[in-house]
């Protein structure tokens, strides 16, 4: 089955919406949101006293747009790229509502091709666990290769991690009742996703050409705080 490319991701979006496409069926809006503060006042504390200039890339921008606005509304001109048509179209909807009018969109699979042009931040949460394994260390070459000089790159990465019992019994309900949907259904919504330790989101930065500025180990997520070699 196949578990990554615009096939996968327009068929969430027109069967799951903007929450499903975020985080899953699983997921509330409220966590989510409160996600989305807690990055953003991460970046503002870790991140944007290293940013020289104000233009910026959202990789994986997805259909509400979130971290767009958010970077937008701190005065950087960001650009959004995700591989899936329909969720470019919701992203650019949610961002002309919010009047933000600075941003460019583009329909891209990162994996195999690169925005044109050169930026001074490339942010990306969310998203790399969706890249298969196999395409994580091109992709994280191709965030070097569109950034300007004094770039920063900041990657959110999952991570594995030990599961209590209750968390343990809940996937396995979740996995069943997903093997039944494909089963009977013919359908289910499994994407890719990969989880990297501290000592991967290390090995990768420095092969793909970036230096070190902050990992920010979480329970569930490493943020990566990177600028060019």
């Amino acid at each position: 089955m196949k578990t990554f490319g615009k096939d996968v991701w327009d068929k969430k979006m027109r069967e799951q919406g903007e929450l499903g496409v975020i985080a899953g069926v699983r997921a509330k809006k409220e966590q989510v949101d409160r996600d989305a503060i807690k990055i953003l006042s991460f970046f503002d504390r870790e991140v944007r006293p290293y940013i020289k200039g104000n233009k910026a890339i959202d990789i994986g921008v997805g259909p509400a747009s979130r971290f767009l606005i958010g970077l937008s509304r701190r005065g950087i001109i960001v650009d959004g790229i995700d591989i899936s048509p329909l969720v470019l179209d919701a992203a650019k909807t949610k961002a002309q509502l919010a009047g933000i009018n600075s941003s460019k969109f583009f329909n891209i699979d990162i994996t195999k091709e690169i925005p044109k042009g050169k930026y001074d931040f490339v942010f990306c949460f969310g998203t790399f666990g969706h890249f298969p394994g196999y395409t994580a260390l091109d992709v994280m070459r191709s965030f070097n290769k569109i950034l300007n000089k004094q770039g920063i790159c900041m990657i959110h990465f999952w991570k594995p991690r030990k599961l209590d019992l209750r968390e343990i019994i809940s996937i396995a309900i979740y996995d069943f009742l997903r093997w039944a949907k494909l089963k009977f259904f013919k359908k289910t919504y499994l994407v890719s996703s990969t989880f990297y330790s501290k000592d991967d989101v290390e090995d990768m930065s420095s092969r793909a050409g970036f230096n070190i500025i902050k990992l920010e180990n979480s329970p569930n997520y490493i943020l990566a705080v990177l600028s060019k070699k």
